[in-house]
């Protein structure tokens, strides 16, 4: 706005209070309550009240159509050049929030609304916070829908601002404007709302932010780009840390449906998701590992095939019995180096401990189910690769855990050595 912009706007809001002082529609400052006898009960500094104009209730007729007939010039005042005349103006709209009169109420949470894009200390310091989480079981959709807004950007304006917000209970209603269908853009405001919520370091408490989890599954499977771009960073940040995150990440069924985002177009979509996977691998959750081996793309299965060739002897014995044999050795026919790499060191370690498992004089069971998966002659042809590390990888391997069965054919069986 310009200089002279600025000017007039203040010179009309200052008009306003005059004008109404005039018809005796007094505004009483926190000096002016102090002073009165009438007054009871502790004085917050800085906080200015229009008393005649919006009594409890909605007020009386006469003073509401001052307000409504002012109604303009009044939200001007949140405009207004000097910090004195903003904060008085939000004061007196975060009290016409309070009213009944649902046009005021509009029009209120409207202008508190820009000005939480813009300065949300003035609405933080001033209680709107509270008002706004109360305003999410307004039965006005858009004055929901606006609210929905107007704390996302509070939450989003720092971290201290994103735990206020969730200490004033706000997760709960806000999870409850995902029950009924919105139009795409609101939809897309709720979700980058709830994201707000979750993100940012240091993370929320997790038990604040764990309710989100039926929505986010929800959402995952939205085709809206911005609706996925939010869920999956939310994901992101609800996945990352102890066991008991990536546990709820998974028993609420989000995996699969991250596993198709990850061939999606966008890089705003894939790389949260990504992460969240990541999160998910890192965490050595076996059952998911298996899954991602099996659907995933490319490069997060060659992050899982990592993971596996790093488990304890336990745990691999656990991840053959989940099936994943399989997986593996299908990825010994991909195109790229590093992940037949990749494959080939887990496959080796899960041959090693099939050596340690068997029995005198019997054969490693785990080298036969390799043999059933065609993981053998995968091998055996990746002993011509192109790759030195992939074809000396190859090698080590089949000198290791194979040799030829006396009749000269391809069939293979276990060598006795473990070394």
């Amino acid at each position: 706005m310009s200089q002279s912009g600025q000017t007039g706007t203040t010179r009309k809001w200052d008009e306003y209070e005059n004008d109404q002082t005039q018809k005796g529609t007094t505004l009483k400052t926190d000096e002016d309550e102090e002073n009165d006898p009438t007054e009871k009960g502790p004085v917050t500094k800085k906080r200015r009240r229009l008393r005649d104009s919006v009594p409890p209730g909605g007020g009386h007729p006469s003073s509401t159509k001052i307000l409504l007939d002012n109604l303009q010039l009044l939200l001007a005042g949140i405009w207004a050049e000097d910090s004195d005349s903003q904060l008085r103006a939000t004061s007196i709209n975060i009290n016409l929030i309070r009213t009944v009169l649902s046009k005021l109420q509009y029009e209120a949470a409207w202008a508190l609304t820009h000005i939480a894009s813009e300065n949300q200390k003035v609405i933080v310091e001033n209680g709107a916070i509270a008002l706004f989480v109360h305003l999410l079981g307004s039965a006005r959709k858009d004055v929901r829908a606006m609210v929905v807004g107007a704390l996302g950007n509070i939450a989003g304006g720092s971290i201290e601002y994103r735990n206020l917000v969730l200490s004033q209970n706000a997760m709960a209603p806000l999870l409850s404007q995902f029950k009924d269908p919105m139009k795409p853009q609101a939809l897309r405001n709720a979700a980058w709302t709830l994201s707000n919520f979750c993100c940012g370091k240091p993370k929320p408490s997790f038990e604040q932010t764990k309710p989100a989890l039926p929505v986010l599954e929800r959402l995952v499977q939205s085709t809206d780009e911005e609706v996925l771009t939010k869920t999956c960073s939310a994901l992101s940040y609800l996945s990352d840390g102890s066991n008991d995150r990536r546990e709820a990440v998974i028993n609420a069924g989000i995996i699969p449906h991250l596993i198709k985002l990850i061939s999606h177009s966008s890089p705003l979509v894939l790389i949260p998701a990504l992460h969240t996977i990541g999160n998910i691998v890192t965490g050595n959750d076996d059952q998911t590992l298996v899954a991602v081996l099996q659907t995933a793309y490319f490069e997060v299965k060659e992050e899982a095939a990592c993971e596996i060739s790093k488990a304890t002897h336990n745990k691999i014995k656990f991840l053959v019995k989940q099936g994943c044999i399989n997986p593996i050795c299908n990825l010994l026919a991909c195109q790229y180096p590093s992940i037949i790499t990749a494959s080939l060191v887990a496959l080796e370690s899960i041959l090693r401990v099939g050596e340690a498992e068997k029995n005198l004089g019997q054969a490693n069971v785990y080298a036969s189910m390799i043999v059933e998966a065609e993981g053998h002659k995968k091998i055996q042809n990746l002993h011509c690769h192109d790759n030195n590390d992939v074809n000396q990888k190859a090698a080590k391997i089949l000198k290791t855990f194979w040799t030829e069965d006396g009749q000269g054919n391809d069939e293979k069986h276990a060598s006795r050595s473990g070394s």
